[in-house]
């Protein structure tokens, strides 16, 4: 965890909480039609599989932060099991069910919406890009699905380790896997696109992201520039809080609304990976139950 950018003060920076309050955020406002009015807060597949995708990196620590895809798959399949109905894709779904049987190239945004933590985790962008394409693997075997998974890991490291947003763009272009070059120039002429696509819905998150100037401007613009309103802002989110910290306040409510057995990953990956942060050394995730 980095010290908040200067003119931050009243910001934390909270790793992969930013993909679960875009999960939240956006599921409310998909609930209201888009619209800014009081609506649940419920958390969906996004929020499930990035918490499995965060204990898996805890599990990986005495391996040298490195996890393989099995490792991944197994931590994914325990998590669904643990909470099924949250709007898991068909594809996804058949997954679950019939592992030796069911198709595992899918190209859609599962991958990139749950692969924040691996950013975090990683000691460097090389292990970072790695982490996430085993992350990948066990289901979304696509060029694009890879690519977006990548993307938005390795977004999530550079803005963590206080690289500009120029660096970014660079590494979206020059980077990524399968010679494929994250297109940020077409991303809002598809906000109307109804779509679970990698190649469609990564380039929307990432620049709301771009367009922002605080957390909550990239979680607005994912919201307003997307159909896929929870999973865009999942993404957008995730970097934005490497990038600028998350208000304390959104930060605390979120940390309420997570089951026990989430929180508990939470406290895990926050205690190994940024023992000296400001929210680990704040004792807030200790005094929630």
């Amino acid at each position: 965890m980095k010290a908040a950018r200067k003119g931050q003060l009243l910001f934390w920076v909270l790793e992969m909480l930013g993909a679960i309050i875009g999960d939240i955020k956006g599921t409310a406002m998909a609930v209201a039609g888009g619209q800014p009015k009081e609506s649940p807060s419920v958390f969906t597949d996004d929020t499930v599989l990035t918490v499995a995708c965060a204990e898996t990196l805890v599990d990986a620590v005495d391996k040298r932060y490195v996890a393989q895809a099995s490792d991944f798959e197994r931590h994914y399949r325990k998590w669904a099991d643990l909470y099924p109905n949250h709007g898991y894709g068909k594809r996804f779904t058949e997954w679950l069910k019939n592992p030796t049987k069911a198709a595992r190239d899918s190209w859609g945004n599962g991958a990139p919406m749950r692969v924040s933590p691996c950013g975090w985790a990683s000691p460097t962008l090389k292990g970072a890009m790695y982490n996430a394409t085993n992350s990948a693997w066990p289901s979304h075997q696509h060029p694009w699905a890879i690519a977006g998974a990548q993307a938005i890991a390795g977004s999530v490291f550079i803005a963590a380790n206080k690289g500009t947003k120029d660096r970014i763009r660079h590494f979206l272009k020059n980077s990524i896997a399968n010679g494929i070059s994250i297109d940020l120039e077409i991303s809002f002429a598809n906000k109307d696109v109804v779509s679970s696509k990698a190649e469609i819905t990564v380039p929307l998150a990432l620049n709301a992201f771009f367009e922002s100037t605080d957390f909550e401007t990239a979680l607005e613009l994912a919201i307003q520039n997307s159909q896929d309103k929870d999973t865009v802002a999942d993404m957008a989110c995730a970097v934005a809080e490497a990038y600028y910290g998350i208000p304390l306040g959104v930060a605390e409510r979120v940390l309420n609304l997570l089951p026990h057995d989430m929180l508990e990953v939470v406290r895990k990956f926050y205690h190994l990976f940024v023992p000296y942060g400001t929210l680990s050394k704040s004792g807030l995730l200790d005094t929630i139950t």
